[in-house]
């Protein structure tokens, strides 16, 4: 319409709000979980300079209490079978409005992804070869910028070629993620760390650069069990039979749990049936920006390293396109 092309010109960005679903209902029956009335605001525009700021473009993620990440669905990999590179959408997770622990509830989980397929706060696709995808999709290389709805860009990903192989005592070439703050400035890293019975428990760094210093420091560990988490069982998940795959936030000593992770079941529809993923990140509490965006790369690691695997093995080994 002539309104959208002009505020398209004029740079704006406006967020379409769908009614909610608890509008009409009498407070009372309003559940204490249920969906928030109201979305977050995202962040406002930053000025770019040639002196970049301390956590340049990662400060609102101090504002918020964690990422619900929802990977799109591709039509020709859905057919087909064959790898496309990969889209998701971001949606904050506003401040106070989940549980401080336990399972999220799942009328939480179809709030966020109603909110991340209609109005999320950034968009990321995926830049890799095809002949990566095709013959080696596993452990192909790619960047990927998060950008708003104008086009600015918040934070990117790079992930190099890494051919892993796992040994008895030991891995070769683990797999590894960085993070690069909007000046790109690196910010965070994750890298894949061995642990006995490797194919049970599988493990990740969430690694923070700090300012003046060339190599980064270890903040959390991010364990994704095939078997059970402090949550509950994984067995089957994400799946209709179960519903949840949860991951666990442990600190740099690994000595307690502070945090977590998920990867949910979209629900009876094309997403479910496609085995697309559903992210949830919830931050520790008290943790800084760059302590939070090393928890983003250890998500999207686990997410490429771990799931995209489980993906191909159900899809008979997969391919690329």
């Amino acid at each position: 319409s002539t309104w959208f092309h002009r505020s398209r010109r004029k740079g704006t960005h406006k967020t379409r709000r769908s009614p909610s679903p608890l509008a009409d209902l009498p407070l009372e029956s309003v559940s204490k979980y249920a969906p928030p009335m109201q979305t977050v605001a995202p962040p406002a525009s930053q000025t770019m300079s040639t002196s970049p700021p301390e956590g340049a473009g990662l400060g609102w993620l101090a504002t918020i209490d964690g990422l619900y990440v929802a990977q799109r669905m591709e039509i020709f990999e859905a057919i087909t079978g064959c790898d496309t590179k990969n889209r998701y959408h971001l949606t904050p997770i506003p401040q106070g409005l989940l549980p401080t622990s336990g399972r999220i509830p799942i009328e939480w989980l179809k709030h966020f992804r109603a909110q991340a397929d209609v109005a999320p706060l950034l968009k990321a696709k995926e830049e890799s070869g095809c002949m990566e995808r095709i013959c080696c999709p596993l452990f192909r290389k790619f960047d990927m910028g998060f950008k708003d709805g104008a086009g600015q860009t918040f934070f990117s990903i790079h992930r190099p070629f890494r051919c892993s192989l796992a040994c008895p005592c030991c891995m070769i070439n683990p797999q590894e993620l960085t993070l690069f703050d909007a000046m790109g400035q690196p910010a965070a890293k994750s890298m894949e760390e061995f642990r006995f019975l490797w194919c049970c428990t599988r493990q990740f760094t969430a690694e923070m650069f700090e300012l003046g210093q060339a190599l980064p420091t270890t903040q959390y560990h991010l364990r994704a069990p095939e078997c059970a988490s402090s949550q509950g069982n994984n067995c089957l998940a994400p799946s209709c039979c179960n519903e949840s795959y949860d991951m666990d936030v442990y600190d740099a000593s690994e000595g307690a749990i502070i945090g977590g992770g998920a990867n949910v079941w979209p629900g009876c529809n094309c997403g479910g049936l496609t085995e697309r993923s559903n992210l949830v990140i919830r931050f520790p509490l008290g943790s800084t920006p760059k302590q939070r965006a090393a928890l983003v790369a250890s998500v999207f690691l686990v997410e490429f390293a771990h799931f995209e695997a489980k993906r191909q093995g159900n899809n008979g080994g997969g391919g690329g396109a």
